[in-house]
């Protein structure tokens, strides 16, 4: 036994040596395996923290019904129904002619992509206008009606309210009468006037494009499906008792002199999108006629009738300028305006 303890203690020394001399990177991997055979039991490992650069998952927030509406630059707009109520809406018969019928109006909420309310209130109509369109240069609009209130809101970091006309009384007045306005749409041109009476009743329902006072004692109401389109339009004058006058033109002008007298001319054409019927249905003769402030005529008929030159709503003409009328065989007749003018 005593002769085995010397080469006893030269195998240890040997494997002493075998041991130090081990890699770093041997020597690593063993701690890797180790901790891996440990995650085996997860509940005595400490929980990994997330990475920094990770980003938690953004969710669609849109609400449950939301549908798309449309888009305006990039960016998509969806609406969702928000109330519905019976009252009185702008409608137009098959001559153009328009009246009032309660329905069951709609109103949506707005929202972006991620379910974000885009503006503060509902709408009922709506339109979207980007750069380049009629009337907008270089701005992204979302335009939107809401009871008779009209919206104009820029698309910038949001939704940036530029514009807001509110319907009801304007503080303007014709003949005693104070102009109302109600926008049945968002488009401009769906824009009703109305009047009001003295002491606050409804004396014209705010269905009319344009209304305008030729005279002291007339009103002139025009109507149609467009305001500013001749063919798409017609005419009422009406007294201040709120009585018909006239209805037989799809455009009624009246020129205006220093001295008080006045030219008129009626115009109705069976072309016109705005019919203009009589009491028993049968539309109204095509033609040109001079008139008197209640649209009856004080002429033949022409073919057409005007002044010479381009005049504005306003203008005061001369007596000496030149009225120039064309008949039905092709003639030309020219005169002072002060030798047809009609003097009151």
């Amino acid at each position: 036994m005593k002769k085995l303890l010397p080469l006893v203690l030269a195998l240890v020394l040997v494997l002493t040596a075998c041991s130090n001399d081990i890699p770093e990177e041997k020597q690593g991997s063993l701690v890797v395996e180790d901790q891996q055979e440990n995650l085996e039991n997860p509940a005595e490992q400490p929980q990994k923290e997330p990475a920094e650069t990770e980003e938690p998952q953004k969710e669609n927030t849109l609400p449950e019904g939301a549908r798309l509406l449309g888009k305006l630059g990039e960016e998509k707009i969806f609406a969702l129904e928000a109330e519905k109520e019976i009252r009185p809406q702008r409608f137009f018969d098959e001559d153009g002619r328009q009246y009032l019928e309660d329905a069951e109006i709609t109103a949506y909420e707005l929202f972006d992509s991620d379910g974000n309310k885009i503006i503060p209130h509902p709408v009922e109509d709506y339109d979207l206008s980007e750069p380049g369109e009629m009337g907008n240069e270089d701005e992204y609009l979302l335009i939107c009606s809401y009871k008779g209130d009209s919206y104009v809101y820029k698309q910038e970091d949001g939704y940036t309210l530029v514009s807001h006309e509110k319907s009801g009384p304007t503080g303007e007045y014709l003949n005693g009468f104070e102009i109302t306005v109600y926008f049945w749409g968002a488009d401009r041109v769906t824009r009703g006037m109305g009047l009001l009476n003295p002491d606050g009743s409804v004396f014209v329902e705010p269905i009319f494009y344009r209304i305008e006072a030729p005279f002291d004692d007339r009103i002139r109401l025009y109507y149609g499906v467009h305001p500013i389109d001749i063919d798409m339009m017609a005419t009422e004058i009406i007294d201040l008792e709120g009585n018909v006058i006239c209805d037989e033109y799809n455009a009624i002008y009246f020129y205006y002199m220093e001295d008080g007298s006045y030219i008129g001319i009626g115009y109705n054409s069976s072309f016109n999108e705005v019919k203009c019927r009589d009491e028993n249905g049968e539309l109204y003769e095509e033609g040109c006629w001079l008139v008197d402030k209640d649209g009856n005529k004080i002429s033949t008929k022409y073919k057409t009738a005007d002044v010479e030159r381009p005049t504005f709503m306003g203008d005061i003409l001369s007596p000496e300028e030149i009225f120039v009328i064309k008949t039905l065989d092709g003639e030309t007749i020219e005169m002072p305006i002060k030798e047809i003018a009609i003097k009151e």
